[in-house]
């Protein structure tokens, strides 16, 4: 859910949105949204040893 207080007021940014923050005393700053990569398949971990402690 997006918005304050499980509202959907604003909808999820998108690949060509531009993000702007302003800070007063410091300045603006202004990025477009792009595509994100593939994700990468990470293998499963290993079985964790289950023999006595040392």
């Amino acid at each position: 859910m997006w918005g304050r207080h499980g509202t959907a007021g604003l909808s999820p940014l998108a690949p060509g949105d531009v993000v702007t923050m302003t800070v007063d005393g410091l300045g603006t700053i202004s990025n477009k949204v792009v595509p994100g990569r593939d994700p990468v398949l990470i293998p499963a971990a290993r079985a964790k040893c289950r023999g006595p402690r040392r």
